[in-house]
């Protein structure tokens, strides 16, 4: 089969997959989609026993996954996963804006991809699509801005430390295709859908809406749907689309304009006054400055402020082109399905 035409795999032999952190958001969806396309899974995770938190599986789905806990940090044991594995979906990653997660945030998703790097290649595993973020892109180069696969990574923009662990997990992915491994990889923009709802995920932008933003924050950024994404590398699998990336955005909305959606649908309260960005930017100093004293984490950082009051567009168009059959799915279903999967 030619891995540039896009063509599916005919009458192949049962895929064999493992998914790492697939007890997450958008690897549980993932491995849904996986099972429900004939696919052997097995899921490597830190807390196999959260096997369903997201509540994406059947009872019947749960036991037909292999469950695996192991430490992207223990090459001996991500080894021992790799054992009759066609293709490596790698979804685990850290997601932090805190200071005091820095170590962490490198240590997980730099050293942990490359280690899961080198155990495909040490295994003979074929395949690796990559989990990436649009947050890993850097600057765009084109003329309105948009950021799409051709934007350049650039140091002197101030990356988060998130956004330069990941871009850093790119490149060992990108070393991993040198040395003879098949790459693709996805970099979706925020991911909101069906799932559980914390404080620590994407979802949160549902609770925050419910509840009501009287203040919002005055940037713009992309949002894709979960379910859209769980396809997406499913069919990079499937569809061979190898050694490319492709931005995942469905639309691109204000904060204020999402909230404003938010509040529509739920009769919370509507945006009404701008964040203030410097008197802001002073307090979150303050706060940082208090989390490194106490050793805790507090939600508002200087990192989490700026993207807040950031504007960010994407263009992810290129997977559509790629997949003719493949559209994103309408964003008001998106709103819907996410706000009244947790009512």
């Amino acid at each position: 089969m030619n891995a540039h035409t896009g063509r599916p795999l005919v009458d192949a032999p049962q895929r064999r997959a493992l998914v790492t952190g697939g007890t997450g958001f958008i690897g549980s969806h993932l491995v849904r989609r996986l099972l429900e396309t004939g696919y052997a899974v097995r899921v490597v995770a830190r807390h196999p026993q959260r096997n369903n938190e997201h509540r994406q599986l059947s009872p019947h789905q749960v036991d037909s996954v292999e469950w695996v806990g192991a430490s992207l940090n223990d090459h001996e044991q991500i080894e021992k996963c790799m054992r009759g594995v066609d293709v490596v979906f790698h979804c685990a990653a850290r997601i932090s804006f805190h200071s005091l997660d820095r170590d962490t945030l490198y240590k997980t998703n730099v050293a942990g991809t490359a280690r899961l790097v080198d155990a495909c290649l040490e295994a003979g595993v074929k395949r690796f699509i990559h989990l990436s973020s649009v947050a890993a892109l850097g600057r765009s180069t084109r003329a309105d801005g948009v950021l799409d696969e051709g934007a350049e990574w650039d140091e002197k923009s101030r990356p988060t430390t998130y956004a330069h662990s990941k871009y850093l997990a790119e490149l060992e992915v990108w070393r991993g295709q040198e040395e003879g491994l098949e790459v693709a990889l996805a970099h979706p923009g925020i991911v909101i859908g069906p799932g559980k709802i914390d404080h620590r995920g994407s979802n949160r932008f549902y609770q925050m809406g419910r509840q009501g933003m009287p203040i919002y924050p005055t940037g713009s950024v992309g949002f894709v749907d979960v379910r859209d994404v769980a396809e997406v590398l499913y069919r990079l699998d499937r569809n061979a689309l190898i050694g490319r990336k492709f931005v995942l955005n469905s639309v691109n909305i204000s904060y204020r304009g999402f909230f404003q959606r938010t509040a529509d649908l739920t009769g919370a309260r509507p945006p009404r006054f701008p964040l203030p960005f410097l008197p802001t930017m002073v307090v979150a100093t303050l706060v940082e400055w208090l989390s490194l004293i106490l050793r805790k984490r507090f939600p508002l950082t200087r990192e989490t402020i700026r993207a807040a009051c950031s504007h960010s567009q994407y263009d992810g168009s290129s997977i559509l082109e790629a997949l003719p059959d493949f559209h994103y799915r309408d964003f008001a279903d998106t709103l819907n399905d996410g706000l009244y999967f947790n009512a």
